[in-house]
C-alpha cells in the first residue's frame, strides 16, 4: 500500500554528493554490480527496473549485457550524473508503470536508508510493477566468520549520519534484508552473499 505523497520527503539529500558518488563508491559497488548482472541473465529476465537507481550506473552494465533495462530516481542530482538512459523521475513509493509493466525489479542499498513505512511502499511499489524483486542490501551476519565485514559496514553508515544510520540501525534490528523478505512473506528463488558475509542477494516472488 502506498503511503500519502507527504509522506515521501521532497528533499533531494544526495544534492551534495552526486558528482563524487561513482568516483569514491563505484569500485566498492563493482562486485555488487557484477553479480547482479550475472543473476539477471542468467534468470533471462526480459523486462527490469531498477528502482533507486540513482547515476544509472547499474544500469548501463546490464544493457551493455544485453538486458532490457530500465530505471526510475527521485534524485534529480543522481539523475543528472547520465550514466544509464532510459530513466524516469520518480519516488520508488509511488512509480507510474503499470500493473506486472516488467519482469523483474531491482532494489539495491536503498531500502536501509529508508523510514519503514517508506521502505515498505517501495517494495511493495516494486512487487506491484513486476512479479520477482532483485534485492541488494545488508543481512545480519550468521556466523564468526561474517561478523568483521557486518560490522565494518556500519562505518559508511554512520559516517552518513542522521536519518540515514538511524534507518540503518532500525533496518538490521528487524532482520536486515532477511527480515524484510519474510515480513512481506516472499518465497525466495535464489540467495547470494554479498561483502564477505556483510549483505545479500536475493532474488524473490511476490505471495501467490
Amino acid at each position: 500500500m502506498t503511503p500519502p505523497a507527504s509522506t515521501f520527503d521532497a528533499r533531494d539529500p544526495y544534492a551534495r554528493v552526486a558528482s563524487w558518488y561513482e568516483p569514491l563508491l563505484g569500485w566498492p559497488l563493482r562486485s555488487m554490480r557484477e553479480a547482479v548482472v550475472v543473476l539477471c541473465r542468467e534468470a533471462v529476465v526480459g523486462r527490469m527496473v531498477d528502482l533507486c537507481c540513482g547515476t544509472g550506473r547499474q544500469l548501463a552494465l546490464l544493457r551493455a549485457a544485453g538486458v532490457r533495462a530500465y530505471g526510475a530516481d527521485v534524485s534529480a542530482a543522481m539523475l543528472s550524473q547520465g550514466q544509464g538512459g532510459d530513466i524516469v523521475r520518480a519516488h520508488g513509493g509511488a512509480l507510474p508503470f503499470a500493473d506486472d509493466a516488467f519482469d523483474l525489479s531491482l532494489v539495491s542499498l536503498a531500502l536501509h536508508e529508508m523510514d519503514r513505512e517508506v521502505a515498505d511502499a517501495v517494495l511493495c511499489e516494486a512487487l506491484r510493477v513486476a512479479p520477482q524483486v532483485l534485492l541488494a542490501e545488508y543481512r545480519m551476519a550468521e556466523r564468526n566468520i561474517d561478523l568483521p565485514a557486518a560490522l565494518f559496514v556500519h562505518v559508511p553508515e554512520r559516517i552518513a549520519g542522521g536519518a540515514h544510520y538511524r534507518n540503518f540501525r532500525a533496518f538490521m534490528r528487524a532482520g536486515g534484508v532477511e527480515g524484510l523478505v519474510a515480513r512481506h512473506g516472499l518465497s525466495v528463488v535464489r540467495r547470494e552473499r554479498l561483502w564477505a558475509g556483510a549483505g545479500a542477494l536475493v532474488l524473490a516472488r511476490r505471495p501467490s
